[in-house]
This record gives C-alpha cells, structure tokens and sequence, in this order.
C-alpha cells in the first residue's frame, strides 16, 4: 500500500476560491496550491536481509512505530545478550530460561524472526531438561545470528531515521 498526503491544503470556499471544471477537480487560483496538490509519498522499504513481509504486516507502514522499536531493541539487546551469555556460562538454567523467554520476541519485532525461533528451542530445551550440550550449542548459534545482524539493524535504523526525516508527518 501507498500512503498518499495533499500538500495543497483545505479546499477554500467561497468567491474567488477556485472554480469547478466539470470534467474534473476543483482547479485552485492559487498557482502554487496546484503545482503542490498531492505528493506520493513511497512506503518505507525494509532491508531484504530482515523478515520483510513479518516487518510490513507488523507496522503497517508506521514508520515512527517501527524506528521505537528498533531504538528500544537497540538500547537494549547488548545488556540482554550479555545476560543471557553469563547465565549459559554459570550454567544457571532456570535464569537462562527466564531471560531468553523474556528477549525472545525482541527479534521478531526488528525482522530477525529466525533468532525468536532459536529463542524458542533454547527454551523449550531447557524446560525438557535436554542434554546439557543442546543448549550451549543453540546459544553460539543464535549469538552468531545476532553479531552478524546487528549491524544490519543498527543500518535499518539509521534509514528509518531518515525516511522520517524526509517525510514528516
């Protein structure tokens, strides 16, 4: 979908407001008024390294929804991981747990939905008490996901940034 926005204002009434061309819209007096009538704005475009079609479904091309998120996942997900890193290493299930079922949506709201899957089989693996290498295994693997998207996400941001920059609202 395509959001479209007038530049030309409220239509004015009244004498010498504008005239009706029967064939077509109102014509504006105001030459500036019709060379500025509507203005396309293009939907924001997410980076094909991210989950596009979760993202477009998800935000519905609200951009300023979309660049809090990613500032949110941004302030937060190193603290997070880090967490997550030191309870796998203490072996601390039960903590481990609880910190990857909180972080785990986190991913999937910044198009990084396959990281939410690997969220999800680190948790259901701890909480069935599977072998104690399963778990480990899945952490390196989802922490490799994550330092390879990172910059990925901090770059889409950026871009979110700037799509809001050139089209205020």
């Amino acid at each position: 979908t395509t959001l479209v926005r007038s530049l030309g204002g409220s239509q004015a009434t009244g004498a010498g407001a504008g005239h009706r061309d029967p064939a077509g819209p109102v014509q504006a007096s105001n030459p500036r008024a019709a060379a500025a009538e509507q203005e396309e704005i293009k939907p924001f475009a997410f980076s094909p390294k991210l989950d596009v079609n979760y993202l477009v479904n998800l935000y519905e091309n609200n951009v300023e929804y979309a660049t809090g998120l990613f500032s949110i996942f941004l302030d937060n997900i190193r603290q997070e991981w880090g967490e997550i890193r030191r309870a796998d290493m203490a072996n601390n299930l039960t903590l481990l747990c609880q910190l990857v079922h909180n972080v785990k949506p986190n991913f999937s709201m910044v198009g990084l939905t396959w990281i939410s899957h690997e969220m999800e089989k680190i948790e259901a693996s701890i909480k069935r008490n599977e072998n104690t290498a399963t778990v480990p295994a899945l952490i390196i693997k989802a922490d490799k996901d994550l330092q390879m998207y990172l910059p990925v996400i901090e770059e889409e941001y950026q871009h979110l940034l700037a799509y809001q920059a050139e089209n205020p609202q």
